[in-house]
């Protein structure tokens, strides 16, 4: 399984109850995913074709300013919800900033929807859903699920600068 799908079925696991007493990976101690590497390589990268049908089905956007202007969204969002998981940390009674991270998932994903780059959608929905368990009052956004969420938040980041880079040489993006 690639990081991006390590990462993302943790984000999934995190947001299940807990079932006959068998914790979520998130509350497993050392079962978090890396977030090094990325969910997004140039088309023909060293990638294994058993790992994703999406591999089959690189994206190419025609219009790159559409690529640029989303990658300039993201940038702000990424920006706004890093600043905001500081400030649950130093506060966790604030909820505003869950609903700042969360807006900035849920827009990722839309654009991502958008562009047809359906491994960054997935990430993005994943972590929106655990953000969602935040909102509600479900789960608390502290500690463990605070890391996976900045997890998430790097995967994504990387995954935005390597499309901005494919659109630059006018490659295909080929989730692995």
């Amino acid at each position: 399984m690639s990081r991006c799908g390590r990462l993302e079925h943790s984000l999934t696991m995190a947001t299940e109850d807990d079932k006959d007493g068998v914790r979520s990976t998130i509350d497993q101690p050392g079962k978090q995913p890396e977030a090094t590497g990325s969910c997004a390589e140039p088309a023909g990268a060293n990638a294994d074709p058993s790992e994703s049908s999406e591999l089959q089905n690189p994206v190419l956007v025609s219009d790159p300013s559409l690529v640029t202007d989303f990658v300039t969204e993201a940038r702000e969002h990424l920006e706004a919800a890093r600043a905001n998981l500081v400030t649950r940390e130093g506060n966790p009674g604030n909820q505003e900033s869950i609903q700042v991270v969360f807006r900035a998932f849920h827009t990722i994903k839309g654009g991502a929807g958008f562009l047809g780059l359906s491994a960054l959608r997935r990430l993005a929905q994943a972590t929106e859903d655990l953000l969602a368990e935040a909102r509600s009052g479900r789960r608390l956004l502290q500690g463990e699920m605070i890391e996976l969420t900045r997890n998430a938040l790097d995967m994504v980041q990387r995954m935005v600068e390597d499309l901005l880079v494919a659109a630059e040489r006018n490659e295909p993006v080929t989730p692995p």
